[in-house]
């Protein structure tokens, strides 16, 4: 959680500090290594490699556990050593070309530097790994804090691009160092041992592969948007918001989705190992609904709030110079927002086909995944760079081609859940439903555009113009994303249509509270403390009438959501009383 508190106060520095083209490059340059440490640091590498870990350590063989340790940080150094040599080589080339002055330089000089993170990163990955199967918890914990310092640090001492870059490199050079001193401690030894042809190593590579193929969807969907930003949408400040809605929307993503998958995660393996169909359907029925239950008025209060809590985070400093990156990136936050319940139980599927060995079936999705992803992204991009909108009343319309963008990417993660879900392979229901699903997506968004659009064009305005500009778009894009959602979860397990109309009743009452809320506030004004209140009490006050509604309606969904504000981080576990 500290992690993600430090990444939110980094990312609202970036967008005061860095907004416009210094922003667009240090994002686009950072996705390529960061895409690495979102495979390989965060999780593939750790699934991979502690079994074989924990095996060796609880047979006594710990020299060779920390042996094996030592020959996988050869192996990352050796193999992502050669490939960030050869980036940062030809980045380097393509910056001295083109000149740092211009975009394209100055974001290959940026690529150069940032690259060597890769091998850092995943070095440390592995000793991580070491560190967990050796019960030692402390400092993997740590590790993520420690890069989101070195970039704050940064970030506060000076408004140079190049020096956000090699901060990059002290933040992955402390967190190696951080876990190489306790691995030593270990028995780890301090140089590692390049032994690529070592056959356990080899084996542990062929079951990775699958497992990163999964976990790259959203990442490799990411880095696209980013390119065709760059390439598709004129001037600056694309990139930049694409970075910051994507980053305010992983926020409950990794809180939420991710910690109910992978507190899942065991029983699923453990179920799925027995051959206990029906147990692992009603256990993937039950996480699915948990995550529903905390994702949905998420998702659904950042398509509704994107512009105060946009306005309260970010418009500042050179996001507030720029005039349209308000209403770009509230834009982008609002489509971005429906993939938030959909890569949330996808990324719960793909752990249920890993627990059942259906690892292929992961990558095909993955693929085609990205395949609709890519053809979304140039269709949108070209549609939504014409249209001038505006996220809520009182903001001028922008044209916002990067929103477009983050509409495909909401698409094409219902894709990928449809395929994953339970069937998805066999059931033509769930492919009629992918079809109807998607299209809903898509139908309400063009509904919200042509609304918005024909409001704007109209001589004479209703008497409730400003309610209608603060609903139009944000309605249509939820009732679109809860139809989609609701035919693609259906149809794909039968088990899901009760949560699914008990959580989305529950929703539904928390939009219209919130809106009302944010109707009755001044949109704008010189106090500071308007848009505080702006942002702030529509949250709050939803969220009290979601949770409210929610023990009302969806009593098996809460239950199962108090009981796990533990887990989360939500909530102290109270100890219990000793009887007598």
């Amino acid at each position: 959680m500290a992690s993600r508190v430090l990444g939110l106060v980094r990312d609202v520095l970036f967008a005061q500090l860095f907004f416009g083209k210094a922003l667009d490059a240090f994002a686009l340059a950072f996705t390529v290594p960061n895409l690495f440490r979102r495979l390989f640091g965060e999780g593939a590498l750790a699934s991979a490699l502690v079994p074989v870990f924990v095996r060796k350590m609880e047979s006594g063989d710990r020299e060779g556990a920390a042996r094996l340790a030592s020959r996988a940080v050869g192996a990352v150094a050796a193999l992502l050593g050669a490939l960030s040599g050869v980036v940062v080589v030809g980045s380097g080339v393509v910056a001295l070309v083109a000149g740092v002055e211009t975009k394209t330089g100055l974001v290959a000089g940026v690529l150069a530097v940032v690259m060597p993170y890769v091998v850092l990163i995943c070095g440390a990955a592995v000793l991580m790994a070491y560190l967990n199967a050796a019960g030692h918890f402390a400092m993997p914990a740590l590790a993520p804090v420690l890069l989101n310092v070195a970039l704050i640090a940064a970030a506060v001492l000076t408004s140079s691009v190049w020096v956000l870059a090699l901060s990059v490199l002290v933040g992955g050079a402390l967190q190696y160092v951080c876990q190489l001193v306790p691995a030593r401690a270990l028995g780890l030894p301090l140089a590692p041992e390049m032994r690529l042809s070592d056959p356990e190593l080899r084996g542990i590579g062929r079951e990775l592969l699958p497992a990163v193929a999964g976990l790259a969807v959203f990442q490799v969907n990411v880095l696209v948007d980013r390119l065709l930003a760059e390439v598709m949408v004129p001037g600056d400040g694309a990139v930049g918001a694409l970075f910051l809605g994507n980053r305010l929307m992983q926020l409950p993503l990794a809180v939420f989705a991710i910690s109910v998958a992978t507190a899942a995660f065991p029983e699923l393996s453990a179920r799925a190992a027995r051959g206990d169909e029906e147990g692992l359907r009603r256990s993937l029925s039950e996480a699915a609904g948990s995550i529903l239950f905390w994702t949905a008025p998420a998702a659904a209060g950042l398509v509704l709030l994107a512009e105060p809590i946009t306005a309260l985070l970010f418009d500042r400093g050179s996001f507030l110079a720029a005039r349209d990156a308000l209403p770009r990136t509230s834009l982008v936050i609002m489509f971005y927002s429906p993939g938030l319940v959909a890569y949330g139980v996808a990324g719960l599927y793909a752990r249920a086909r890993y627990a059942k060995g259906e690892g292929r079936a992961v990558v095909r999705a993955a693929l085609i995944s990205v395949g609709v992803n890519l053809a979304l992204n140039v269709a949108l991009v070209l549609v939504f760079r014409e249209l001038a909108l505006s996220p809520g009343p009182g903001v001028p319309p922008a044209r916002s081609g990067e929103a477009g963008l983050a509409l495909a990417s909401s698409a094409s993660g219902l894709v990928y859940m449809c395929i994953l879900a339970p069937g998805g392979r066999d059931r033509w229901s769930v492919r009629i439903a992918l079809l109807w699903g998607g299209g809903a997506i898509l139908a309400g968004a063009a509904t919200a555009l042509a609304g918005a659009g024909v409001l704007s064009a109209s001589p004479v305005r209703p008497a409730w113009d400003w309610l209608w500009r603060a609903s139009v778009l944000p309605a249509a894009l939820c009732a679109g994303s809860a139809v989609a959602l609701g035919l693609a979860l259906g149809a794909a397990d039968p088990g899901m249509w009760r949560p699914l109309g008990r959580v989305f009743a529950a929703t539904a009452g928390m939009g219209i509270f919130a809106n009302l809320v944010l109707s009755s506030l001044p949109p704008e004004g010189d106090h500071w403390l308007i848009p505080v209140q702006r942002a702030l009490a529509p949250v709050a006050l939803g969220a009290g009438a979601y949770w409210f509604l929610a023990g009302i309606v969806a009593a098996p969904e809460y239950a199962r959501a108090r009981a796990a504000l533990p887990s989360l981080g939500l909530r102290r576990r109270r100890a219990r009383p000793e009887s007598g």
